[in-house]
């Protein structure tokens, strides 16, 4: 056997090795069905400084970019304004990571842009550039979804070794985080690392009804950037790790998001009657915000409260339900006819169903 022949037969083997432990990289088999085969993952941009603002104002990292395209998936930039995309039914998922956590953390917590990383009372000052990291992983971690089909391995060797490439100066501790109303509400955290001096800071957080992923670290290295100045590591476990993010994000899409279409649980719009409708995530769900007189899961039921003027007079409609109330009395009533009332009354109505 020629000498290169042996190395193509040893990276044979290598490659169905590696894909033989790729396979088990979730927990669950891959047996869904595909409902896309066009993965689209947003990705949001950074602001160029230095030399680099000659190509623009905005850029992604490549790796970044290689990350999900590793998994099947095309990047597109996402720029500030999602937030109203989402609210308007137009969902998809995103990846936010270093300064695009810093970011999008702000964002959710209202603060102001304009102070960014500055913002003491929001971020503190970590001893975390160009260091690599374990994970603290919670013990309940299969309630969030990044980690939800992780195997317990994975888990094991994130929490167990410093291995997670972390390169910033500043961070939310969990102390802001629970000090701050419009985050809370907004992500849960799903893990923290400490600094050289022993600070804790979050490293992940995800949307509780938004499919936004944020990392203060960056999984996307231990594939892509073989610097050797920088305190990345490389090993096979690690990329593994990686790779499973990426792929937890590429499945996501591919068993939820119907061809040529960006999924949401309001995609079928079921609120009626003007009503907003609000996607939960995390249940697949939804719920109908109704306008005012609107009640019912898909704000279906027209409800009014009447109350006449003065000594006016007010007619409720023949067939409607309802309860009047005078004083502390109430009495249900069904409306066989015209009802009037004077004011010191009130109705409550529900007409008849069509």
């Amino acid at each position: 056997m020629t000498i290169s022949a042996m190395i193509y037969g040893w990276l044979i083997l290598f490659t169905n090795m590696s894909f033989a432990k790729c396979m088990v990289i979730f927990k669950k088999p891959f047996s869904y069905e595909e409902k896309t085969d066009r993965p689209i993952i947003g990705v949001l941009t950074q602001e160029t400084d230095g030399h680099v603002t000659k190509f623009g104002t905005q850029y992604v990292a490549a790796s970044y970019v290689k990350f999900i395209e590793s998994a099947g998936g095309r990047m597109v930039p996402i720029l500030y304004p999602f937030i109203s995309a989402f609210d308007n039914g137009d969902v998809f998922p995103i990846w936010a990571e270093c300064l695009g956590f810093e970011l999008v953390s702000m964002l959710a917590a209202k603060r102001d842009l304009s102070s960014g990383i500055v913002d003491r009372k929001f971020f503190t000052k970590v001893d975390a550039q160009n260091i690599s990291l374990p994970l603290h992983i919670p013990k309940d971690y299969k309630n969030a979804a990044l980690w939800e089909h992780a195997p317990s391995n994975i888990v094991d060797y994130l929490g167990r070794n410093s291995v997670t490439y972390h390169n910033h100066r500043f961070a939310i501790t969990p102390q802001t985080y629970r000090k701050t109303k419009h985050l809370q509400d907004f992500f849960k955290v799903v893990s923290t690392s400490k600094d050289r001096k022993g600070v804790e800071f979050i490293s992940n957080m995800e949307g509780k009804r938004y499919p936004i992923y944020l990392f203060h670290w960056h999984p996307s290295k231990a594939q892509y950037e073989l610097r050797t100045d920088l305190d990345i590591k490389h090993s096979f476990r690690l990329i593994l790790a990686a790779q499973y993010l990426a792929d937890f994000f590429i499945r996501q899409v591919h068993t939820t998001i119907p061809k040529g279409v960006l999924w949401t649980p309001c995609m079928e719009h079921p609120c009626q009657n003007g009503a907003t409708c609000l996607p939960l995530y995390e249940r697949d769900e939804y719920t109908c915000v109704c306008v005012p007189e609107y009640t019912g899961k898909y704000c279906e039921n027209y409800h009014i409260e009447f109350r006449s003027r003065n000594t006016n007079r007010a007619v409720v409609s023949p067939g409607w339900t309802g309860y009047a109330t005078k004083g502390v009395k109430r009495e249900r009533i069904y409306y066989e006819r015209p009802f009037a009332f004077l004011s010191s009354m009130r109705v409550h109505v529900t007409p008849p169903s069509s």
